[in-house]
C-alpha cells in the first residue's frame, strides 16, 4: 500500500512539471504577437505616409504641368492672333500700296496727256504757265479770280492751259458773275472760251466742274443761240463762248471745239477772316 502511494506522488509530481515546463515564458506587460501586431501597424502607417507624400508630390508636379500647358496654350492663341492681325494690316498695306500705285499712274498718264497737248516735239508752246508766277490774275468777283488769255487755242487746250495754272475755265454762276466777265471781256471785240459743253450729249450743257451736269445755274446764250451749226469739217458747235457785245449781256455762243479763241481760266482764292 505504502508502494503505491509512493507511485502516485511522484507520478502526480511529474505531471505537475510537465505542465510547467509545458508553458510559454512571459517577457514584459504584452506578448510577442502583440508585438509584432504594433510593430506592423506602424510600418504599414509609416508606408501610407510615404505613398501620401509621393501621391501629393506626384499631384503637385501634374497641376504645375497642367497650368504651364493651360499658359502655352492662351500664349499660342494670342500669338496666332497677333500674326492674323498683322497679316491683314500687311494685306491691307498692300491694297493702299497698289492703290496709289494705280493713281500715280493715272496722274502720270494724265500730266503725259497736258504735256503732249502743249508740246510740240521738245518745245512746249505754254511752258510759261506751268508756273504760279505769271500776270494776268488780276480781275476778282467775290471769292474768284479770273485770268484773260491773250493767246488763241482751240477749248480742249484751252481747259488744259488753266488746268496748268491749277485752276478751271471759267464757269459762271449768277447774272452778276455774268455782267462782270461780259464788262472784263468787251476791251476787245473777240470771243473768250468758257467751260461750258456738251460734247458728251448733244444738247446737254454741262461745267467743266459738273460732268454729271447737276448745276442749274442760269444761262445766257444770245439770240438764236446755241444753234448747233454744222461746220466745213462736219463738227457740230459743241463748246460755248463768252462774245462782245454791247447791247446785251446775254452774249454766249456755241462754237465748233476746234477753233482757237482766247479763254477765261477761274480760280477761288482764300478767304480770311481777322
Amino acid at each position: 500500500m505504502n508502494e503505491d502511494i509512493l507511485y502516485a506522488d511522484i507520478k502526480f509530481n511529474q505531471s505537475s512539471a510537465g505542465k510547467k515546463s509545458s508553458q510559454p515564458e512571459r517577457h514584459g506587460p504584452g506578448t510577442a504577437k502583440q508585438e509584432s501586431t504594433t510593430k506592423s501597424e506602424e510600418t504599414i502607417m509609416k508606408e501610407t505616409g510615404l505613398r501620401l507624400s509621393k501621391l501629393s508630390a506626384k499631384i503637385g508636379v501634374l497641376v504645375v504641368l497642367i497650368v504651364i500647358c493651360f499658359l502655352l496654350l492662351v500664349l499660342a492663341i494670342a500669338i496666332t492672333l497677333l500674326y492674323y492681325q498683322e497679316q491683314r494690316r500687311n494685306d491691307n498695306c498692300l491694297i493702299q500700296t497698289k492703290n496709289l500705285e494705280s493713281n500715280i499712274s493715272v496722274l502720270s498718264q494724265k500730266l503725259s496727256h497736258l504735256r503732249d497737248a502743249f508740246c510740240n516735239g521738245t518745245h512746249c508752246i505754254l511752258n510759261q504757265w506751268d508756273t504760279s508766277k505769271f500776270s494776268g490774275w488780276t480781275t476778282y468777283f467775290g471769292n474768284s479770280t479770273y485770268f484773260f488769255s491773250s493767246e488763241q487755242l482751240n477749248w480742249e487746250s484751252s481747259k488744259n492751259a488753266c488746268l496748268l495754272m491749277m485752276s478751271n475755265l471759267v464757269v459762271i454762276n449768277s447774272e452778276e458773275e455774268q455782267i462782270f466777265l461780259k464788262n472784263s471781256s468787251s476791251i476787245s471785240n473777240t470771243g473768250f472760251w468758257i467751260g461750258f459743253t456738251d460734247q458728251k450729249e448733244e444738247g446737254t450743257w454741262c461745267w467743266v466742274d459738273d460732268p454729271a451736269c447737276n448745276t442749274t445755274s442760269p444761262k445766257f446764250w444770245g439770240d438764236d443761240q446755241p444753234s448747233n451749226s454744222v461746220h466745213q469739217n462736219k463738227d457740230g458747235e459743241d463748246c460755248a463762248t463768252e462774245n462782245y457785245n454791247e447791247n446785251t449781256w446775254r452774249s454766249w455762243n456755241d462754237d465748233s471745239c476746234l477753233k482757237d479763241y482766247r479763254w477765261i481760266c477761274e480760280k477761288s482764292t482764300p478767304i480770311f477772316y481777322l
